[in-house]
């Protein structure tokens, strides 16, 4: 799902992940439906290794990260920093995915700002 909104005369891209939690094999986890927002400016090409975070899952704890990426001229990843995050079990599900993301090279050498949600449907 992919929706465009405008707020305040600015263009914000949203893009909703809505996969299935599952267990590994042994363990005792209700699946859970859930909704992994992605939002800003610009998105990623390639979303590369969005996930939610186990242990956030199973207590059906939500939460949202806030990124900031320099990106190379191949449009990956440079360097990125997470912001911060509404509760620390979302910090290093945010660092992985700022880590394998990749955008448009057109936009190398620019700083680009996600907003990363996770919510558990109810």
């Amino acid at each position: 799902m992919i929706k465009l909104m405008t707020a305040l005369g600015a263009s914000v891209v949203v893009l909703g992940v809505t996969p299935i939690a599952t267990a590994e094999p042994g363990e005792n986890l209700d699946a859970r439906s859930y909704v992994i927002d992605v939002t800003g400016n610009e998105l990623p090409a390639a979303l590369g290794k969005l996930e939610y975070p186990t242990a956030a899952i199973s207590k059906s704890r939500e939460g949202q990260c806030e990124l900031s990426m320099r990106l190379a001229p191949d449009g990956a990843t440079e360097s990125h920093h997470v912001v911060g995050c509404s509760h620390p079990s979302f910090s290093k599900a945010a660092r992985v995915f700022a880590e394998t993301l990749n955008f448009d090279p057109t936009l190398a050498g620019t700083e680009q700002n996600l907003t990363v949600s996770w919510n558990v449907e109810k």
